[in-house]
Order: C-alpha cells, then structure tokens, then sequence
C-alpha cells in the first residue's frame, strides 16, 4: 500500500507496467510485472482514457462532469477515491502531488 494522499492537485498518469485492451464499453488491463489483471466498466474505462497523459485530479473531474451528469463534490470525492484504489494497486501513478 503506498502512502500517498491524492489531492485535486495531484497529477495522475497511468503505470507504464499496465498493458490494456478496449472491449467495447469496458477494459481489460494487465500488470505484466505482477502477473495481475484488472477490468474497468464504462466509467472506469472513460476515466482510464483520460489518463493516458498526465493529467490533474481537477481537470480530470472536470472533463468527466462534461460528459456525466453529477456535481462536482461528488465526482472530485468519488474520482479521489477510485484512484486511491489504482494507486495501490501500482495501475497508476503521482507525477506530482502539489498542494493549494
């Protein structure tokens, strides 16, 4: 488990030990490294393709309020909490954790 807070701040990019595939609404990802395989639905999925670069939590958010109808509050807090998981799970990464 890593020990890292992820702020709105912090900028998020995908873990370049993770090799995926799109199978339509979903994605299948594996940790060639772990030997690990992860699936994401169609929202994770959304949020996967905007992190193909690094990108804010902030504007991360904000391109996902664009396309999904939910409040800021709740996507940030939401958002936060998912990457928290794939944090720790090593499918991405902190480029950079500033703080406001």
């Amino acid at each position: 488990m890593r020990n890292v807070l992820i702020t709105p701040d912090a900028v998020i990019r995908r873990s370049a030990a993770i090799i995926h595939t799109d199978l339509g609404d979903e994605t299948a990802m594996m940790d060639m490294e772990k030997g690990l395989y992860y699936g994401l639905d169609d929202t994770g999925s959304r949020l996967w393709a905007l992190v193909e670069k690094p990108i804010t939590v902030r504007h991360l958010c904000e391109s996902l309020r664009s396309e999904y109808s939910v409040g800021a509050e709740q996507c940030e807090e939401e958002v936060i909490q998912f990457l928290n998981v794939l944090l720790n799970h090593g499918v991405v990464e902190v480029v950079d954790n500033a703080k406001p």
